[in-house]
């Protein structure tokens, strides 16, 4: 057991010498992380060395998942040992090596795609269940995933998230306003904009997946931001999305299913962007999200009407069997409730993955400062720790319980009533269950003094 503890201590080690080296500038690493650097890695150098050895038998023998793993954790290793000898730009492009493609995350992509294929196979209550269960859950796995990779340009407040509601109320009866009472073509408006947005999304979406097929491109040259220039990669990546968005434009059969594509791509690139600063604001943003749905599909037809009316790739869609069971209801999968067999999808409307994807984002970042404790300005793939899989788990079982309740009731069931108190409810338990209540409390994304003393402590020691 020691000998296990001691070996956690200098793995952490490690990942902390390469984080720190990751933000530093190229022309050099600073005097006191270089020291740190020295010291640890010397002390680790064995285990490193060890790592590197079992990553190269497991890359020859293991499973996929184990390759991936293993050649993240050996990079990290070999980081270490560069860095104690001041090679902190070798030990940066190894790092960014280890972030392309899909990484450990390959399941959820593998899973991604394979029930695209349900809507072919079955059209019943139990076929379009399965199909938004693991679509919502496998995309936001992916995008909260692909946000820790993501540089953060502006945090969210906590008057931003409390406004979130107040906005998207006003633009949500302002579109239904214009459906009910005028001749305006919202929809095709909307379309238009939504559709721009999305192929871009699913654009940046599929390069990860090109990266992981490819090998590196060895001719990319690194360009001034100013100047950037569309890699291989995202050529290619943009070779495959514009046929996509060309049938969907056509309006070619199974149109549903390019509506997905890019709606996928919008779910997943939408996490990137949306990153709260602290526990106290993505609760915030949650809860204010949670009475803005319960409000307009409980109390009125608004958020119906508008996700009916509005032929936009701004939703999942899922095709119901005519039959009588579905004819005398049409339900959409969050409980919004078209006219009697007038619409003929069910519906999971995109604000149900992102909303609830922002916060395991949040998850993620916590296991990665406050139970990994990373570097929080180091941008590199984290391993899945005790809040985010709690996160997950809770999303599974709250959409679940809204489909069960939305298939017993036969009314409108808004799936944020069920998937903010499950949420935040899974972070509170593992908290409790931990004894880290009151740093959940007051977490707050990069504010980690503790990080940089407990280094100096174990430089020291």
């Amino acid at each position: 057991t020691d000998a296990g503890a001691r070996h956690r201590v200098m793995e952490r080690r490690s990942i902390a010498v390469c984080d720190a080296a990751f933000v530093c500038t190229p022309a050099g690493v600073s005097p006191l992380i270089r020291a740190r650097a020295s010291s640890w890695a010397a002390r680790s150098r064995n285990d490193g060395l060890q790592r590197v050895g079992r990553a190269n038998i497991i890359a020859a023998h293991g499973s996929p998942g184990g390759r991936a793993r293993e050649r993240t954790r050996a990079v990290f290793a070999r980081k270490s040992l560069k860095v104690a000898d001041g090679d902190a730009d070798t030990a940066e492009a190894e790092q960014k090596t280890a972030e392309r493609g899909i990484g450990d995350i390959w399941p959820a992509y593998a899973a991604l795609a394979g029930v695209q294929a349900i809507p072919f196979w079955s059209q019943d209550l139990s076929a379009y269940v399965v199909y938004f269960l693991v679509t919502a859950s496998c995309s936001l796995v992916i995008g909260a995933k692909r946000n820790m990779l993501e540089p953060v340009v502006e945090q969210l407040s906590t008057k931003s998230a409390f406004l979130a509601p107040i906005v998207g109320s006003g633009f949500l009866f302002g579109v239904y306003l214009l459906i009910k009472y005028t001749s305006l073509d919202i929809s095709v408006i909307y379309n238009v904009l939504a559709s721009t947005f999305g192929v871009i999304c699913l654009q940046q979406s599929l390069v990860p997946l090109v990266e992981s097929a490819l090998p590196p491109d060895v001719n990319a040259v690194d360009v001034s931001d100013d100047k950037r220039a569309l890699s291989r990669d995202e050529i290619i990546a943009a070779a495959l999305t514009l046929p996509v968005a060309a049938l969907y434009a056509l309006n070619v059969a199974p149109h549903y299913a390019f509506s997905n594509a890019i709606a996928l791509g919008i779910a997943v690139q939408s996490l990137g962007l949306i990153k709260p600063g602290s526990f106290i604001v993505a609760a915030s943003l949650l809860t204010g999200l949670f009475f803005y749905d319960c409000f307009w599909v409980f109390g009125s037809d608004v958020m119906v009407t508008v996700a009916t009316k509005i032929d936009a790739p701004a939703k999942l869609l899922f095709p119901k069997a005519v039959s009588a069971a579905t004819s005398a209801a049409a339900v959409s999968a969050t409980g919004e409730m078209a006219s009697a067999g007038s619409y003929p999808y069910a519906v999971l409307g995109l604000g149900d993955i992102v909303v609830p994807g922002v916060f395991a984002a949040l998850m993620l970042t916590i296991d990665k400062e406050m139970v990994q404790r990373l570097n929080p300005n180091a941008l590199v793939s984290v391993r899945s720790g005790p809040y985010f899989r709690a996160g997950v788990f809770a999303y599974i079982a709250g959409l679940g319980t809204c489909f069960v309740a939305n298939s017993v009731t036969r009314a409108a069931q808004p799936a944020l009533f069920y998937l903010v108190p499950a949420m935040l409810g899974a972070s509170v338990l593992v908290a409790v269950s931990r004894k880290e209540l009151p740093e959940l409390l007051r977490f707050s994304s990069g504010a980690r003094p503790e990080f940089g003393e407990k280094a100096d402590e174990d430089a020291k020691s």
